[in-house]
């Protein structure tokens, strides 16, 4: 037997000593094969995935290779089916329920009370700030109110300033238009006759005219005179009445500018 013993230690030493690397390895992994089926049975479970069924419906759906998951047990069971003291699982008598409910109400109120605490201040801040708003435009309105007082004055001002110069225009143009057209008519013809007396010929030594020369041609300078005297009249007229509308136009716009009042528009 000892000697059997021997051979065989013998035959295994040769046989490891012969051995390669790779088959050590082998010898190890088939050793370790029942450990590694342990490790998987206690780990969780694998989900192949695979493709799915073409369908003609886009709406048609089929899920192949997923597990349907159970529908989720209430937790008063499953605490009681997983606690070790308590195995069997007893339903609620009303005092629990009682109970439960009275604890609510009173969270309920503990609750209530702050949420209205928080609504309380913020509503007295908005109040607070509404107030300060209130009073910013009460002044701004006081302010706006003695602005246009102020205005109101330097319009009252101005407007007194130039109604006298207004007045004495007005009058000055009255003056002119109640002047009547004949006495100018004749004062000018009066002048250019004076004048066009010197273009005569054979005047005397009293400045009368030769009475050789025809009424035609004495009378013929004071046309032209006269024609030259009303037509620089009515040029004269024309331009003032220019300046009168130009000097308005300008008052109304300075008036506008300054008091922001508007005037009914003039032709």
């Amino acid at each position: 037997m000892i000697e059997q013993s021997r051979i065989s230690r013998s035959t295994e030493s040769s046989l490891l000593t012969s051995a390669t690397d790779d088959e050590i390895h082998v010898a190890q992994t088939l050793l370790d094969i029942a450990g590694m089926i342990r490790i998987l049975e206690s780990g969780p479970g694998l989900k192949w995935g695979a493709k799915k069924r073409r369908s003609k419906s886009p709406y048609h759906k089929t899920d192949v290779g997923v597990e349907e998951t159970p529908p989720p047990q209430p937790k008063s069971e499953t605490a009681a089916a997983a606690s070790p003291v308590t195995p069997l699982a007893f339903p609620p008598s009303e005092s629990d329920e009682q109970r439960s409910k009275h604890l609510f109400h009173r969270t309920s109120k503990n609750m209530s009370r702050e949420v209205y605490v928080d609504m309380i201040e913020e509503l007295s801040q908005r109040r607070d700030l509404l107030r300060g708003e209130i009073e910013n435009v009460t002044s701004y309105y006081n302010k706006l109110i003695a602005y246009n007082s102020q205005l109101k004055a330097m319009k009252k001002e101005v407007l007194r300033k130039e109604e006298p110069k207004l007045e004495t225009t007005i009058d000055g143009n009255l003056a002119m238009e109640l002047i009547p057209k004949n006495h100018i008519m004749s004062s000018i013809g009066l002048v250019e006759l004076y004048n066009g007396l010197g273009f005569i010929k054979n005047v005397g030594p009293f400045g009368i005219p030769d009475l050789n020369v025809s009424a035609e041609e004495i009378i013929q300078p004071l046309d032209r005179s006269r024609a030259i005297a009303d037509r620089r009249s009515r040029s004269a007229e024309a331009r003032r009445r220019r300046m009168d509308i130009i000097r308005v136009k300008s008052l109304t716009l300075s008036l506008r500018s300054v008091c922001g009042f508007k005037f009914p528009r003039t032709r």
